[in-house]
Order: C-alpha cells, then sequence, then structure tokens
C-alpha cells in the first residue's frame, strides 16, 4: 500500500511569529545605526562650520595685526589697533571674553567710540 505524502504549502504559525520577531529587531537595529550615522553627519558639520569660522577670524586678525600702523591700548582680553581700511586710518579693537569663549572684531571711526560702517 502506499502512502500519498501532501506536500506543504503554508508556514506555521510559530515560524510566522519568529520571522516576524527577527525582522523586528533588524528594522530596529538598522533604525538605531540610521539614526547614529545622521547624529555623527550633524556632529562634523558643526565641528567643520566651527573651524571655517576660527580659520577666518584668525587670517582676519592675522591682516589687521600685520597692517597695524599703531597699538593704541593693549590689555589682558583686549587691543586696540590703528589700521588704514582703504585708506582712512580706523581704530579696530579686539576683545576676548574667557567666561563665554568669544572673540570679537569692531571697527570705529577715527577719533571717535562711534562704530564705522566699512
Amino acid at each position: 500500500m502506499k502512502i500519498k505524502l501532501r506536500s506543504r504549502k503554508a508556514f506555521t504559525l510559530a515560524e510566522v511569529l519568529i520571522s516576524m520577531t527577527i525582522g523586528s529587531f533588524m528594522l530596529a537595529s538598522s533604525y538605531a545605526v540610521i539614526i547614529s550615522l545622521a547624529k555623527g553627519s550633524e556632529s562634523m558639520i558643526n565641528f567643520s562650520e566651527m573651524n571655517n569660522q576660527t580659520r577666518l577670524a584668525l587670517e582676519t586678525f592675522g591682516r589687521d595685526m600685520r597692517m597695524a600702523r599703531n597699538v593704541k591700548t593693549a590689555g589682558a582680553n583686549s587691543i586696540r589697533i590703528e589700521r588704514d581700511i582703504s585708506g582712512t586710518p580706523y581704530d579696530v579693537v579686539y576683545t576676548f571674553v574667557p567666561t563665554a569663549g568669544s572673540f570679537s572684531r569692531y571697527i570705529f571711526d577715527p577719533g571717535t567710540s562711534n562704530p564705522a560702517s566699512v
């Protein structure tokens, strides 16, 4: 007597549950990787922008110091120099605020305390 075996054409409930669990773990881990990459990319963009701003500030400071005609005042956190900008002497003041970590540049009209529009 021949016994005919029926071929299996569907998944069992256990197989479906196990595959869904594995799939959800894979999706969760890929989501975590994507979020981590996005944060790293944002961090690198911020670092690059900060690096460019620092480079520009140092280039401007170096140019002003090379072009200085006279150092009017110098302190621990500030310096006031006189330099020509387009043939006109201006006072350029650099200040550093250690608590805020800020470095600022101000240009003043000659002989006054009024900011210049150069």
